[in-house]
């Protein structure tokens, strides 16, 4: 008993860290007329200016920088935006080059969120200028965390990529070019949906944990893992292409709502049933919605939309077969054969399933 009531406390840690936790920055590039081009920046400017390293965003408190981090997010709007005017270090933490010199950059608007609450970091938005021809070769060197970035090309094109910290950097040229456009898309929007499972989707995964739980049957698991994927299939690409549109405020409760049911019903029942294939088909609905969130955030290039809606939807499903493994690499491969593994194993972990996805429930409704 003690040790799942650990487990659930570093469960429940995890989900406050991960609804805590410095969100990925999103970068926009806009060439201007006369060679200047424009940077548009969103994200935790408290992060940025106390010199919070990557390594750190899940978990200001270990940084050597937190006492200073800390003073700056009690900071109001006026004394924050006066922090970021004074701060000299925005060149060398952007890491852009153009042509190989360093891109110098003119902050012309800092634009930031009141801090109503202490537990949740605020978003800013700045606006940058700078110098570089529209022929130029531009590298990227970000020094921050994850970052979605986007670069509207002076011809209309959007392109976009997902630099993830401690990368190499990210380099293009300005007027792009087909192939290489091409395979950057695939990649990005495989390794962003990837990502957006393992490891930054924790309510995804403890709902794919939840449907490799309740058999280790293969067929039993095709069953599921068919229907899951069928479903937040169709309302990714329907969301995406603005059939439909729900409020995340809905979306996100509901998704909670399916981690309670889907733990719960695995201490009910011992072998799929149709009702179960067509309530995960459901909840699959669901999660599409919430999937296409984080692309609505990084954008969709246009002349690639199909191949990148497509990528980012493989990527998904690496992230839940990744799960899935882990989960039989973990316990299943070695337990789940044992008289006692439903006992020991699958009641208990779906309980705590259950419990965290109640607590989502209450962060995302009642304590919103």
């Amino acid at each position: 008993m003690i040790k799942w009531l650990l487990l659930l406390t570093l469960l429940l840690n995890a989900a406050n860290t991960m609804a805590h936790r410095i969100a990925p920055a999103v970068a926009e590039l806009v060439w201007l007329e006369g060679e200047r081009v424009e940077l548009s920046l969103r994200g935790n400017l408290e992060s940025m200016v106390a010199g919070i390293a990557p390594e750190h965003s899940d978990d200001t408190n270990s940084s050597p920088q937190a006492a200073d981090y800390n003073r700056l997010r009690t900071l109001s709007t006026a004394l924050l935006a006066e922090e970021a005017w004074d701060w000299q270090g925005w060149d060398s933490y952007l890491g852009m080059s153009c042509d190989g010199a360093p891109l110098q950059w003119q902050l012309q608007q800092v634009t930031t969120e009141e801090q109503s609450d202490l537990a949740l970091a605020r978003q800013s938005q700045l606006r940058f200028e700078g110098q570089c021809h529209d022929r130029a070769t531009v590298e990227v060197n970000w020094q921050g965390g994850d970052i979605a970035f986007k670069l509207h090309r002076p011809q209309g094109e959007l392109e976009s990529a997902w630099l993830v910290a401690g990368s190499e950097p990210y380099q293009f040229t300005v007027q792009g070019g087909e192939a290489s456009e091409t395979q950057n898309t695939a990649l990005t929007y495989t390794v962003l949906g990837f990502t957006h499972i393992l490891p930054l989707g924790l309510d995804h995964i403890l709902f794919v944990l939840g449907i490799f739980l309740l058999t280790l049957r293969l067929s039993s698991l095709l069953w599921q893992v068919t229907a899951f994927t069928l479903a937040h299939s169709i309302t990714l690409g329907l969301t995406i292409y603005g059939v439909i549109e729900v409020s995340a405020a809905i979306v996100e409760p509901l998704i909670a709502a399916s981690i309670i049911y889907i733990g719960i019903e695995n201490t009910l029942h011992r072998e799929l049933h149709r009702a179960r294939i067509a309530v995960i088909f459901l909840f699959g609905l669901l999660h599409g919605m919430g999937f296409a969130g984080v692309l609505h955030e990084i954008g969709l290039p246009e002349s690639q939309f199909l191949l990148a809606l497509l990528t980012f939807n493989i990527g998904v499903e690496l992230g839940q077969l990744a799960v899935i493994g882990l989960g039989f690499i973990t316990v299943g491969y070695w337990f789940g054969q044992r008289a006692w593994y439903r006992q020991r194993v699958v009641i208990p972990a779906s309980l705590l399933i259950a419990m965290v996805g109640g607590w989502w429930l209450l962060e995302r409704t009642v304590l919103a």
